[in-house]
This record gives C-alpha cells, structure tokens and sequence, in this order.
C-alpha cells in the first residue's frame, strides 16, 4: 500500500560492477555500490592438549585459577592435582586458545611458583569437550 504523496522506493535488483562483483546498488545512490558480501563463520578445529605444570603449584589455588583461564579462553577439559605435586591441565578448542592458555599457565596465580609447563598432544575425549571442570 502506497502513502498518498509518497512515492515506493524501489530497490533496484542485483548489478553486477567489475570492481564489485558481489554488491548491490544502493537504493539512495546509485554512483556508490554497497557490498553485500557475508563471510560465514568457520571455526577452526578443535584440538586437545595436556599441559604438566610443577613448581609450588599446589595448595594456591592454581586449580582454580586453571579454571577460570580456560572458562575465559572457551576451552572444554579439566584440571587436576597429581600426587607428585604438579597439576594437570587438560584442555580441549582451538589452537591459538591452547597457545594462550598455556601463557597462563607459565604464569600461575600469585602465590604460585611455577618452573616449568611440559606440554603433550592427546585425544579429544568427548566427556570434556563442551565443559571445563576441576577433579579430584
């Protein structure tokens, strides 16, 4: 239905311009194409890493603070003390999430002296994929 004294826009259909092949005319100005172009999300793989962590890791809350990274960083997996005194961070999402996780780690909360961080590949297990929980 069409307003009296107004005049339907009509949107002009798909142009194809050389410089521009995916945009469509801009219906208020025809000298200056609008692209249209949508870029679908894909993510990248999801990949799993188990990282040992030693140093005075444990009773500083580094569990927690484990936790709270990889909730950050979007990651599935968990975290765990071992009875030799290190922690156990299995982590499960994208590579450049495990990179920055692993930063995290190096550093440890306050409290926490960490030496070192010993990383290994391992394979996704299912149960932890969606999820990042602390065991015991």
């Amino acid at each position: 239905m069409q307003r009296s004294g107004h005049r339907a826009a009509s949107f002009p259909t798909r142009r194809v311009y050389r410089e521009f092949p995916n945009a469509i005319e801009h219906p208020l100005c025809e000298t200056h194409p609008l692209s249209v172009t949508i870029y679908r999300f894909v993510s990248e793989p999801k990949q799993a890493r188990r990282y040992f962590v030693s140093g005075s890791v444990q009773g500083v809350g580094f569990r927690y603070f484990a936790h709270r990274a990889a909730e950050r960083f979007h990651l599935g997996g968990y975290t765990r003390n071992l009875p030799d005194g290190r922690v156990e961070v299995y982590a499960i999402g994208a590579a450049e999430q495990l990179v920055k996780l692993r930063s995290v780690l190096e550093r440890g909360p306050w409290g926490a002296s960490v030496s070192g961080v010993k990383e290994e590949d391992a394979e996704i297990d299912p149960n932890y994929a969606d999820d990042f929980s602390i065991t015991y």
